[in-house]
Protein backbone atom coordinates (compact mmCIF):
# COMPACT_ATOMS: atom_id res chain seq x y z
CA UNK A 1 0.00 0.00 0.00
CA UNK A 2 2.74 2.81 1.11
CA UNK A 3 4.67 1.27 -2.07
CA UNK A 4 1.55 2.18 -4.31
CA UNK A 5 0.49 5.43 -3.07
CA UNK A 6 4.64 6.18 -2.91
CA UNK A 7 4.35 5.66 -6.84
CA UNK A 8 1.54 7.48 -7.52
CA UNK A 9 3.35 10.73 -5.61
CA UNK A 10 6.01 10.19 -7.97
CA UNK A 11 4.51 9.74 -11.06
CA UNK A 12 2.33 13.06 -10.26
CA UNK A 13 5.63 14.84 -8.96
CA UNK A 14 7.24 13.75 -12.84
CA UNK A 15 4.29 15.01 -14.36
CA UNK A 16 4.00 18.43 -12.99
CA UNK A 17 8.18 18.85 -14.22
CA UNK A 18 7.38 17.65 -17.53
CA UNK A 19 4.24 19.92 -17.90
CA UNK A 20 5.69 23.41 -16.29
CA UNK A 21 9.51 22.68 -18.44
CA UNK A 22 7.07 22.23 -21.30
CA UNK A 23 5.25 25.65 -20.26
CA UNK A 24 8.71 27.44 -20.54
CA UNK A 25 9.60 26.41 -23.47
CA UNK A 26 6.90 27.56 -25.32
CA UNK A 27 6.95 30.87 -23.82
CA UNK A 28 8.62 33.78 -26.46
CA UNK A 29 11.11 36.11 -24.86
CA UNK A 30 11.42 39.68 -26.36
CA UNK A 31 14.73 41.49 -25.94
CA UNK A 32 14.76 44.95 -24.71
CA UNK A 33 15.64 46.40 -28.18
CA UNK A 34 12.99 44.68 -29.91
CA UNK A 35 10.72 46.58 -27.32
CA UNK A 36 12.36 49.83 -27.83
CA UNK A 37 11.81 49.31 -32.05
CA UNK A 38 8.23 47.92 -31.57
CA UNK A 39 7.31 50.91 -29.27
CA UNK A 40 8.94 53.57 -31.99
CA UNK A 41 7.09 52.17 -34.61
CA UNK A 42 3.86 52.59 -32.78
CA UNK A 43 1.98 55.55 -33.94
CA UNK A 44 1.86 58.37 -31.42
CA UNK A 45 -0.93 60.69 -30.87
CA UNK A 46 -0.66 64.42 -32.48
CA UNK A 47 -0.48 67.18 -29.77
CA UNK A 48 -1.34 70.83 -30.99
CA UNK A 49 -0.69 73.26 -28.72
CA UNK A 50 -1.27 77.59 -28.39
CA UNK A 51 0.95 79.43 -25.95
CA UNK A 52 -0.01 82.95 -25.09
CA UNK A 53 2.30 85.17 -23.93
CA UNK A 54 5.42 83.05 -24.11
CA UNK A 55 7.98 85.92 -23.95
CA UNK A 56 6.24 87.24 -20.68
CA UNK A 57 6.15 85.93 -17.12
CA UNK A 58 2.54 84.30 -17.13
CA UNK A 59 1.25 82.25 -20.17
CA UNK A 60 -1.61 80.08 -21.58
CA UNK A 61 -1.53 76.86 -22.72
CA UNK A 62 -3.81 75.40 -24.45
CA UNK A 63 -3.40 71.82 -26.13
CA UNK A 64 -5.35 69.38 -28.31
CA UNK A 65 -4.28 65.66 -28.03
CA UNK A 66 -5.46 63.92 -31.45
CA UNK A 67 -5.88 60.02 -30.72
CA UNK A 68 -4.70 56.82 -33.17
CA UNK A 69 -8.25 54.81 -33.84
CA UNK A 70 -11.26 57.30 -31.94
CA UNK A 71 -13.13 59.85 -32.55
CA UNK A 72 -11.57 63.36 -30.24
CA UNK A 73 -13.19 63.43 -26.59
CA UNK A 74 -13.42 66.57 -24.00
CA UNK A 75 -10.81 64.73 -22.11
CA UNK A 76 -8.14 65.31 -25.03
CA UNK A 77 -8.47 69.40 -24.77
CA UNK A 78 -6.65 70.65 -22.04
CA UNK A 79 -5.93 74.43 -20.68
CA UNK A 80 -3.13 75.64 -18.55
CA UNK A 81 -1.40 78.46 -16.91
CA UNK A 82 2.04 79.33 -16.48
CA UNK A 83 4.66 81.67 -14.41
CA UNK A 84 7.84 81.59 -15.29
CA UNK A 85 10.57 81.98 -12.34
CA UNK A 86 13.49 82.41 -14.18
CA UNK A 87 14.88 81.34 -17.75
CA UNK A 88 15.35 78.30 -16.36
CA UNK A 89 12.26 77.22 -13.92
CA UNK A 90 8.27 77.29 -15.06
CA UNK A 91 5.80 76.82 -12.73
CA UNK A 92 2.17 75.72 -14.00
CA UNK A 93 -1.04 73.75 -14.11
CA UNK A 94 -3.21 72.44 -16.20
CA UNK A 95 -6.97 70.97 -16.32
CA UNK A 96 -8.78 69.08 -18.84
CA UNK A 97 -12.74 67.30 -18.28
CA UNK A 98 -12.41 63.80 -18.76
CA UNK A 99 -14.90 60.91 -19.15
CA UNK A 100 -14.80 58.26 -16.32
CA UNK A 101 -13.58 54.68 -17.10
CA UNK A 102 -16.11 52.13 -16.39
CA UNK A 103 -14.90 50.01 -13.76
CA UNK A 104 -16.09 46.97 -13.53
CA UNK A 105 -16.48 46.36 -10.26
CA UNK A 106 -18.15 49.54 -9.32
CA UNK A 107 -21.94 49.32 -9.88
CA UNK A 108 -23.03 51.63 -12.76
CA UNK A 109 -23.24 55.54 -11.55
CA UNK A 110 -26.67 56.88 -12.37
CA UNK A 111 -24.60 60.49 -12.47
CA UNK A 112 -23.24 60.47 -16.24
CA UNK A 113 -20.96 64.09 -15.67
CA UNK A 114 -17.55 63.82 -16.23
CA UNK A 115 -14.53 64.18 -13.71
CA UNK A 116 -12.32 67.30 -13.79
CA UNK A 117 -8.68 66.39 -14.29
CA UNK A 118 -5.52 68.38 -13.17
CA UNK A 119 -2.19 68.19 -14.02
CA UNK A 120 0.16 69.99 -12.09
CA UNK A 121 3.64 70.84 -13.95
CA UNK A 122 7.37 72.08 -13.27
CA UNK A 123 10.01 72.22 -16.00
CA UNK A 124 13.62 72.70 -14.76
CA UNK A 125 15.86 73.61 -18.05
CA UNK A 126 19.62 72.49 -17.74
Amino acid sequence: MRFGVFLAVMMATTAMAASTSALAQSRSTVSLSEAQAAQRNTPAPQRRGLRLNDRGRWGLDFNLNQPVGRETEWGDVEAGAYYRLNDRLRVGAAAAVSTPEADPARAPETNGRAQPRVRLETIFKF
